[in-house]
Parts: structure tokens; C-alpha cells; sequence
């Protein structure tokens, strides 16, 4: 098992406002995991305790409305800990997160933290937390309309090599469950 939208290993954390970053993401999403102490190929990593914590508060203190982490430690074979993070997917939901610039908003795409689109904000405060999280094809479709800030079925077929109408089927489907909306262009239809 590897990284994804919910899973996600760090040899430690972040500065705090990259791991503010992943807290906010992760909440704004389906919630997630965070192993501290495994890097991405899986290798176990001695981690600093107090240093991590610091930098889990410090982090949390950046976003808004609160984030209700739960953590704790699992100690190895090994005499090595990893730190086990719990973030919670959100129910008040656009969490921000709050810096000099202004404040931001992320979410969770795959296994990337990316910055939520304003457009995307809309949906995000509509999302009915019991609907199903977006499946693997939802999730490829979504990164690729968060990095081009919208686009046509046909547009995110050919991105994607699938057809036009199979691309328009699902993003049909994915509208109908608050996931993107609809928008005109001219004449195009932009999701």
C-alpha cells in the first residue's frame, strides 16, 4: 500500500506551513493518515518527537475553523516510533489556512495537497460528507480541471486518452454529485 488521498508517509514534517498545507487538505477532502517516520519508499526513519509535535501545533494554530487532530505514537521492533496522524475529513468545511499573503484553502488530490481553485470553494461548502469520495478516474479528473482551471469533456478526454463520451459520462456523473459544476464558455461547456 502506497501513498494516496488518504495516505500519506513523511520522514518528518514539513516547515509549519506545509504541514498546515496537508492538515487542511486532508480535512477539506475524505480526511487521511500521516505515518511521520516512513519515507516514501517505505524505510523507517528515526523521528524527534518534540520537535514534530511543535511542529503539528504550530501548524494546526494556522487553520481555520479548527482541525481535531488525533495522533499517536507506535513503536517498533526496531526501538524506532512512528507518529501516527488522524486528521478527520472536515465538517465545517472550507478549512483555510491563515498567512501573511491572506488565507488559502487546499485540498487533496491523489496523493498531491494542492491549492483549492476558488471556483472549487463553492462545491467544497455544498459537499454532503456521507456522499462516496470521488473514485480513481473522478480523482485523475479532478487533478487535471484543478491544474488547467476548468476544461472541456473533449479536452479532458484527450488529456486522460479516453473518448470524449466516456469522459462526458463521468463528468456528468460527478456533477450530478456536487464533485464540479458546469459553466459556458462562448459556446463550450467548461467543467
Amino acid at each position: 500500500m502506497g501513498e494516496g488521498t488518504c495516505l500519506e508517509f513523511k520522514r518528518k514534517l514539513p516547515d509549519i506551513s506545509k504541514t498546515a498545507k496537508l492538515f487542511c487538505a486532508l480535512a477539506n477532502t475524505m480526511g487521511g493518515i500521516i505515518l511521520v517516520g516512513v519515507t516514501d519508499d517505505k524505510k523507517l526513519h528515526q523521528i524527534h518527537l518534540t520537535t514534530e509535535i511543535n511542529k503539528i501545533n504550530d501548524a494546526l494554530s494556522l487553520i481555520t475553523p479548527q482541525v481535531e487532530l488525533e495522533w499517536e505514537t507506535l513503536p517498533l521492533d526496531s526501538g524506532k516510533k512512528v507518529l501516527m496522524l488522524k486528521v478527520p475529513e472536515g465538517h465545517n468545511r472550507p478549512y483555510w489556512i491563515l498567512g501573511a499573503m491572506g488565507k488559502s484553502a487546499s485540498i487533496r488530490v491523489l496523493d498531491e495537497s494542492l491549492k483549492c481553485p476558488k471556483y472549487f470553494l463553492k462545491i467544497l461548502k455544498n459537499l454532503d460528507p456521507s456522499a462516496s469520495p470521488p473514485n480513481s478516474l473522478q480523482s485523475r479528473i479532478l487533478k487535471i480541471l484543478f491544474k488547467s482551471k476548468g476544461a472541456s469533456a473533449k479536452e479532458v478526454g484527450k488529456k486522460m486518452n479516453l473518448g470524449q463520451s466516456r469522459a462526458k459520462k463521468e463528468l456528468e456523473k460527478m456533477l450530478q454529485t456536487g464533485l464540479v459544476f458546469r459553466t459556458r464558455h462562448g459556446i463550450r461547456s467548461l467543467y
